[in-house]
């Protein structure tokens, strides 16, 4: 059985260099989004790690944009 630290290890693996991560301006994290960031950031977070034989996951990828009213291209929300 993985653990939450496992799974989100993985899931940054998958992350990590990929096009969506090419895409962001700013970091990918396991843990906290960077305080004051005026960037786009990816945090990858566990919401259940069920118990059992069968191991059952969910886990948030949040991609983090400037609010649409100071996005100076209009484009740029649909190439995330």
């Amino acid at each position: 059985m993985k653990s939450d630290i496992e799974i989100k290890d993985d899931v940054y693996k998958i992350i990590k260099g990929s096009e969506l991560e090419k895409a962001v301006t700013g970091k990918l994290s396991k843990t906290l989004r960077p305080l004051n960031s005026g960037k786009e950031d990816i945090v990858i977070s566990m919401l259940d790690n069920g118990k059992g034989q069968i191991q059952e996951a969910f886990v948030n990828v949040n991609i983090y944009i400037l609010s649409l009213i100071h996005i100076s291209e209009p484009t740029r929300l649909a190439l995330i």
